[in-house]
């Protein structure tokens, strides 16, 4: 009897310490774990040159996206982008559509579940088509490919966290065409700095 009453005992542990055990591993960065992410922008800009009348640029951009951890700590994903903006009016106005994709890889060092690295690195594809003129003539059209890198410390609060870590991102090839001319190679740019992030996963 009383080895019945410690099997049973045992059993009973094991059971419920199972379902706790499988919670303790639902973090970030287990395997199966979804992370969205994306960016929202709206900006105004007033151009006022030394002689003539100002301007105005407008601009909105989205850009959703969506990491997955395929593995342990290794996340495969990427982002899309849609931006538009319009400059000037009349004959002068320039309207501008950009369109863009970026593939990118992520993997999380863990230092405390509240407390991880998480790199990413990737690049992005983008389009930019702008048109001048209340007859959309004067096309302008600029592709680009950029290399970008992306280094935040994470804080962790349950399913949500935040951010920051210095970013590189850099041209590794652009092109432009104006109006019927053939295309020609562009400006290459290089960016630096410090970028802030927060998102949740599931």
């Amino acid at each position: 009897m009383q080895k019945t009453a410690i099997l049973i005992f045992l059993a009973l542990t094991l059971a419920t310490a199972g379902p706790a055990r499988a919670h303790e591993v639902n973090r970030f960065g287990s395997p199966s774990t979804w992370v969205p992410n994306g960016r929202v922008g709206f900006d105004v800009t007033n151009n006022q040159p030394p002689q003539g009348e100002s301007s105005n640029t407008t601009y909105i951009g989205i850009e959703p996206g969506v990491l997955y951890f395929v593995t342990r700590n290794l996340a495969l994903g990427g982002n899309v982008s849609l931006g538009y903006s319009t400059t000037g009016s009349g004959d002068a106005k320039v309207t501008a559509l950009g369109l863009g994709f970026a593939p990118r890889a992520g993997y999380n060092f863990a230092f405390t579940d509240s407390l991880t690295l998480f790199p990413t690195a990737g690049f992005s594809y983008q389009r930019i088509v702008a048109r001048q003129g209340t007859d959309n003539t004067g096309e302008v059209a600029q592709s680009t490919i950029t290399v970008e890198f992306f280094i935040p410390l994470l804080i962790h609060h349950g399913n949500a966290f935040i951010g920051i870590g210095p970013f590189l991102e850099f041209d590794v090839r652009s092109k432009i065409r104006v109006g019927a001319a053939d295309t020609a190679d562009n400006n290459q740019l290089t960016r630096f700095g410090i970028e802030s992030v927060i998102g949740i996963w599931f």
